[in-house]
């Protein structure tokens, strides 16, 4: 690989990790980004990397950046008792939080708690925590992206184009603000 390609790369695999890290909030951006150097100087290695189209590597890239992620998210879902919110998280929770009956059978991300159905009561107050945090992290965004998100959530209306970026960077915001909570003053 010379320069050029290299830093060709370093672009692609910048862009590659910055989306993973929005996605994955446990990951830092430069192991990611160093993760992927790996995979990519793997096929390198292994004189793949001439015969893969660009797009096919660049797919690659995401999905075993995704692996990965998922590997980092799990070992910090053991080691700490924080958990960190993803975008697809945010989303699940506004399904069921526009009325506080649906706060008990709000959607609990896949991987924040594994509960079976004698102790359902459990997974309800996680609900209800869910949801709380939510309101609070909601009553901290702007009008502008509280406007899309009852759009979307509550009234179900079709969003355009532009619309949905909104909604993208509104649900990715509020992911920001519940991942900065880090609990009160006892």
């Amino acid at each position: 690989m010379d320069t050029k390609e290299v830093n060709l790369w370093d672009e692609e695999i910048h862009k590659i990790a910055r989306w993973l890290c929005r996605e994955h909030p446990d990951v830092e951006f430069e192991d990611i980004k160093q993760d992927l150097w790996v995979v990519l100087l793997f096929f390198q290695e292994k004189g793949k990397l001439l015969e893969l189209d660009d797009k096919y590597l660049r797919t690659t890239l995401r999905y075993r950046g995704t692996a990965i992620c998922n590997k980092y998210r799990q070992q910090h879902l053991t080691i700490s008792s924080q958990y960190g919110y993803r975008t697809k998280d945010v989303r699940n929770l506004f399904e069921t939080f526009w009325f506080y009956e649906d706060w008990m059978t709000a959607e609990l991300p896949d991987d924040a708690l594994n509960v079976d159905a004698e102790r359902r009561h459990i997974r309800q107050e996680e609900g209800i925590h869910l949801s709380a945090d939510l309101s609070a992290a909601f009553d901290k965004l702007t009008d502008e992206y509280k406007a899309i998100i009852y759009k979307e959530f509550r009234q179900s209306e079709d969003l355009d184009k532009n619309e949905r970026v909104k909604l993208s960077k509104a649900l990715h915001r509020t992911a920001e603000i519940l991942n900065t909570y880090r609990g009160g003053s006892g």
